[in-house]
């Protein structure tokens, strides 16, 4: 089922789901095969690959990434301090 709510980017629209299970035990049961197979769909990002990629989708002027600038003074600061790295 769709999420509801997955945010204002487009892939996490298109890719996020709710799952909703019978009991616990189908739960624990799911986690498990997630633990499981973490190493193959984990991926490392440092706090520097992560600011490099949102400064280059403010610089190429993501309407996305534009919304969430609007949201908060907070957001906005942060945003341009990055831009003016």
């Amino acid at each position: 089922m769709a999420a509801e709510e997955a945010g204002p980017f487009r892939q996490l629209r298109e890719s996020h789901r709710e799952i909703h299970f019978a009991d616990a035990a189908e739960l624990r049961c799911f986690v498990g095969k997630l633990k499981d197979q973490f190493a193959q769909r984990g991926r490392l990002v440092t706090k520097q690959d992560g600011e490099r990629y949102v400064r280059q989708q403010l610089l190429d002027g993501n309407p996305e990434w534009e919304s969430i600038k609007g949201k908060s003074a907070d957001w906005a600061r942060y945003f341009d301090k990055l831009v003016r790295s």
